[in-house]
C-alpha cells in the first residue's frame, strides 16, 4: 500500500504517490520485539487471574490477547444474592477490558465460532483470526438446553447474567402490572444453583411488593427435579435444611420428575401432569460449547475439554483449559466457580513457564471444599463433607470473602509491574541459530524514509485477508493494486476530501479501525457528503512478522467494515514502523453543488442540533489511568461507532443553514468555527448538551484529556456563564471528541421534526443545545438556561 495524494484529471480521479522520500523518527530497538502470542479465550475466573498475574510482572516479548464477547464478567458466588437485591450488577462484575489493560494486553470483544489447530488460530464471528503460540480458554459454561424440546426456545437460562436480568425485570413489571394475578414462576434443576436462584428470586419480589404496599401479592414458586434430591453434591444435614426452608416459604419441590417438553405456557414432566408457568428458568446440568470437538480437541462424553493436571489439553500441549469448560481426566469435580478460581494461580503459572521454556506444576484439586449457600435472605448455610450449619453470621462471612476477592481484581495499582527480565534472558537463550544471527545483523536504529514501511511480505499477508464490498466507482483499486488508485466520480458531482490521523485509543486493532474510519468519514458528513473511497495511512508497532501480519489485518479489516457500511471503498494507503500503533484515513466523498453544507453561515434565530453525546475524551482519559468502567467504555464504543450518515441526510432534507462535526477542539472550538466571519452570537445552554455517561463523574473527579489545557482559551470567549466555578460542565465543553457528534444550525420552525427524525433513526440523545441571537464578537458565547 502507498500513501496518496489527490489529483483531479478530467472525469478520473487519480491518486498518484506522495512522500517517498520523507524521514521519519529512528524506532530504537532495545529490547527484543514481540515474539510470542498468548491468547486467552474466554473471561472466567481462572483468566481475571491470569490476567492479574501477568499485569505485576509483564512479558515485554509476548502480546497477550484475551477474547471474550463480554466487556465484563459476574463473579459467579455473588450471584444469587444480586438476584436478591443485595449487590449492585457492578459489585459483582469484573472489567475485562480494565484488566487487559493492566496486563498490556490486547481486548478482542467477539464471539469465537472455532479453532484451526494446525494453524494455530482462533475463528472469530466478526473480524478475521487471530493466530497463537499458546492458548487458554476458560469460558465456563452455559445450562444444557437442546435435550429438552421447546427450552432453548421457552425457557430463561441463568447464564447469559445480564439476558436473565433483563427477563427478571420483565416479570417485576409484569408482577406490579397484574398484582392480583400470582406468578407462576418454575425452576429446572435443583442443584445449589437452582435453589438458590428460585430463594433469591423469591426475596426480590417480595421486597418490591412490600415496598408498592402489595400485600397480597404473592407468587408461586415450584423446583422440577429429576434427581433422587435436592442438592445431591452435599450432605443429608444441608439437604434437610434447605428442604425446610423451602417447606416454610411455600416453595413446591417435585423429586425425580424428569422435564420432557416445554411449551410457552407448561411444562410437561414424566409420570406427572402438565405445570403452568408464566416464567420458567433453567439451572440445569452444565453444557459444554461445541467448537472444542469440532476443533478436534480431546473432550470427555460430555464435550468439556480433557486437561491433565497441568491443566494442559491431553492431545494438544500448546492448549489450556481451566474451569467449567474443563474435565481434568482421573480426577472429575463438580461444575463450581470455586475449582475455576483455584486453578487461576496455577494455570497463569504454567502459561508464564511454558512460554519460557521452563517446568510446570501439577494442579492437584482439593478433594471437598465449603460451600456457602445462600438463602435469599441475609443468611446462608454451609457445607463441607458431612458437616452443615446456617445463620446470619455465615452470610456475613460469606459477603467478606467474596468482597475480598473481588477487590483484589478490582482495586488494581495504577502502573504494572515490573518486567520479567527472567523471560527475556531465557527467551534470547532459546532463539533459534538463524534468529541469533539476524540478531546480531540487526541494526540498533530502523530506517526512516522509504526504509521504514512495513514489509511487502507482511502487507500482502494482511491484504489477503481483507473483504470488501464491489464498488462500481472504483476503477483500479486494492483489486487490482497499481501504483495509484483511480476512481470515477459521478458527472456533475463535487468531490469532497478529508484526512484524519491519530493514534490508537483503545486496544483492540479491530475495532480501532473502525472507530478511525468513522471518525475520518464525520467530515463528509459535516458536508454533506456521499463517502466514495478513503486510503489508510498506519503505523505500526514493532514486532514478530506474524504479529504485525495480524494487527495489520485487523486495523484495515476494521477499517474497511465501516467504509463499505457507509458504501465507500479502502482504496490504498501506506504502512510504516512507528514507536506505537495508529492510524489515519483519507477519505474522498461526492456532493451535489446545491446541497453542500458550510460550517459558517449561522443566522439569528437558528437553534443547535447536535446527533450524539459527548464525553470520549475524558472517559478514554480516564481508561488510560483505569478507572474507566465497562458499562461506561461500551457505551462510548456504541457511540463511537454510530455512523452521521443518517442524520446528515435529515439535516439535507430540512435545509440546515450550517453544520460542522465535533472533534478535537471540544464543543466551544468548534461552535467558535461556525460563528467565523459572522455578526452573531451563540447561547449554549450546557445541562441540555447530551453527555456520555460517566464523562461528569469522572470530569468532576478532575480527570480530563491532554487537549482539553490547549483548548482552554476558548474560555476567555464566554461573556457570561450560569455555572459554578468548577462545574465539570465547563472543562467538558473544551472535551475533545473521536468519531463525535454533527453539530447543526436548524431553522428554528423545524427543529421539533429533525428531532424527532433523529430519534427515529437512531440518535436517541440528539437534542436543541443552543440558539444563535444577535450580537457578534469578541466574546461570542453566553451560557444560560433553555427559555
Amino acid at each position: 500500500m502507498r500513501m496518496e495524494s489527490f489529483n483531479f484529471s478530467g472525469e478520473r480521479l487519480a491518486l498518484r504517490p506522495f512522500g517517498a522520500g520523507q524521514n521519519t523518527s529512528a524506532v530504537p530497538e532495545e529490547t527484543l520485539r514481540q515474539a510470542r502470542q498468548l491468547v486467552l479465550i474466554g473471561g472466567g475466573h481462572a483468566h481475571v487471574a491470569v490476567l492479574k498475574a501477568f499485569g505485576m510482572r509483564r512479558l515485554p516479548e509476548v502480546r497477550l490477547v484475551l477474547i471474550s464477547n463480554h466487556w465484563d464478567t459476574p463473579y459467579s458466588g455473588m450471584l444469587p444474592a444480586l438476584i436478591a437485591g443485595h449487590y449492585t450488577r457492578d459489585e459483582i462484575h469484573l472489567d475485562l477490558h480494565r484488566l487487559c489493560r493492566f496486563a498490556g494486553g490486547d481486548f478482542c470483544r467477539d464471539r469465537v465460532i472455532g479453532l484451526d489447530l494446525k494453524a494455530k488460530q482462533v475463528l472469530l464471528a466478526e473480524r478475521p483470526p487471530i493466530h497463537f503460540d499458546l492458548l487458554s480458554i476458560n469460558t465456563g459454561s452455559t445450562p444444557l438446553l437442546t435435550d429438552v424440546p421447546g427450552a432453548r426456545q421457552h425457557a430463561i437460562p441463568v447464564k447469559p447474567i445480564d439476558q436473565l436480568l433483563a427477563r427478571l425485570e420483565e416479570l417485576e413489571a409484569r408482577m406490579l402490572a397484574h398484582p392480583a394475578q400470582p406468578l407462576r414462576i418454575v425452576t429446572v434443576g435443583a442443584g445449589a444453583g437452582g435453589v438458590e436462584l428460585t430463594l433469591s428470586l423469591q426475596h426480590r419480589l417480595a421486597q418490591l411488593a412490600t415496598a408498592r404496599g402489595l400485600t397480597n401479592c404473592r407468587p408461586e414458586f415450584t423446583v422440577i427435579t429429576s434427581a433422587a434430591d435436592i442438592l445431591e453434591t452435599h450432605n443429608a444435614r444441608a439437604r434437610a435444611k434447605f428442604k425446610q426452608l423451602l417447606r416454610e416459604r411455600g416453595v413446591r419441590v417435585l423429586i425425580g420428575s424428569a422435564v420432557v417438553g416445554v411449551s410457552p405456557t407448561e411444562v410437561t414432566c414424566t409420570g406427572g401432569p402438565s405445570i403452568g408457568y408464566d416464567a420458567l428458568l433453567w439451572a440445569t446440568n452444565a453444557a459444554a460449547p461445541e467448537w472444542p470437538r469440532a476443533a478436534g480437541l480431546a473432550v470427555d462424553d460430555a464435550g468439556f475439554i480433557a486437561i491433565n493436571q497441568l491443566l494442559q489439553s491431553t492431545s494438544h500441549d500448546f492448549v489450556y483449559a481451566a474451569g467449567d469448560v474443563a474435565a481434568m481426566s482421573g480426577t472429575p469435580r463438580p461444575k463450581s466457580g470455586v475449582y475455576a478460581v483455584r486453578q487461576g494461580p496455577p494455570l497463569a503459572h504454567n502459561l508464564r513457564h511454558a512460554l519460557m521454556g521452563f517446568s510446570q506444576k501439577r494442579y492437584r484439586p482439593q478433594r471437598t471444599f465449603l460451600s456457602l449457600i445462600s438463602t435469599g435472605d441475609p443468611q446462608a448455610v454451609a457445607s463441607k463433607g458431612p458437616f452443615a450449619a446456617s445463620g446470619q453470621l455465615l452470610w456475613k462471612w460469606k459477603q467478606r470473602i467474596d468482597r475480598k476477592w473481588m477487590r483484589q481484581y478490582q482495586e488494581l495499582p495504577l502502573m504494572a509491574g515490573e518486567p520479567d527480565m527472567e523471560f527475556t534472558t531465557r527467551m534470547k537463550a532459546n532463539l533459534r541459530t538463524t534468529d541469533k544471527e539476524l540478531a546480531l545483523k540487526k541494526p540498533k536504529m530502523r530506517c526512516g524514509g522509504c526504509g521504514a514501511k512495513i514489509g511487502g511480505l507482511i502487507l500482502h499477508e494482511a491484504l489477503k485477508q481483507l473483504k470488501q464490498s464491489p464498488n462500481p466507482a472504483v476503477m483500479i483499486g486494492l483489486n487490482a493494486p497499481d501504483d495509484a488508485a483511480v476512481l470515477t466520480p459521478p458527472t456533475g458531482k463535487l468531490l469532497v476530501q478529508s484526512v484524519d490521523f491519530f493514534r490508537t485509543l483503545i486496544n483492540d486493532p479491530w475495532l480501532f479501525g473502525r472507530i478511525a474510519a468513522n471518525h475520518a468519514l464525520n467530515d463528509l458528513y459535516a458536508m454533506g457528503a456521499t463517502p466514495m473511497a478513503g486510503q489508510a495511512t498506519v503505523t505500526l508497532e514493532l514486532a514478530d512478522d506474524r504479529i504485525m501480519v495480524e494487527r495489520l489485518a485487523h486495523l484495515l479489516a476494521g477499517a474497511a467494515q465501516q467504509l463499505n457500511q457507509a458504501g465507500a471503498t479502502l482504496v490504498g494507503g501506506h504502512s510504516a514502523e512507528g514507536r506505537e500503533t495508529a492510524l489515519g484515513l483519507a477519505v474522498t466523498g461526492v456532493a451535489a453543488p446545491g446541497r453542500l453544507f458550510r460550517k459558517t453561515g449561522l443566522r439569528d434565530g437558528d437553534c443547535l442540533v447536535i446527533t450524539k453525546p459527548i464525553g470520549t475524551g475524558v472517559l478514554f482519559a480516564a481508561d488510560m489511568e483505569l478507572r474507566l468502567g465497562a458499562r461506561e467504555l461500551s457505551g462510548a464504543v456504541a457511540g463511537m461507532l454510530q455512523s452521521n450518515a443518517a442524520a446528515a441526510e435529515i439535516f439535507s432534507r430540512f435545509g440546515v443553514t450550517a453544520c460542522t462535526d465535533i472533534s478535537g477542539f471540544g464543543l466551544l472550538g468548534h461552535v467558535r468555527e461556525m460563528l467565523a466571519a459572522s455578526d452573531v452570537r451563540v447561547d449554549l445552554w450546557p445541562h441540555d448538551i447530551p453527555l456520555l455517561t460517566g464523562a461528569t463523574q469522572l470530569a468532576a473527579a478532575g480527570i480530563e484529556s491532554s487537549m482539553v489545557p490547549t483548548n482552554a482559551h476558548y474560555l476567555s470567549l464566554i461573556s457570561e456563564s450560569n455555572l459554578a466555578p468548577g462545574d465539570p460542565l465547563t472543562r467538558l465543553l473544551l472535551d475533545p471528541q473521536t468519531a463525535g457528534p454533527l453539530l447543526a444550525a436548524v431553522p428554528p420552525a423545524v427543529v421539533p421534526e429533525v428531532l424527532r427524525e433523529l430519534k427515529a433513526a437512531g440518535f436517541t440523545s440528539a437534542a436543541s443545545i443552543g440558539l444563535v441571537v444577535p450580537g457578534g464578537m469578541p466574546r461570542p458565547f453566553r451560557l444560560a438556561v433553555k427559555s
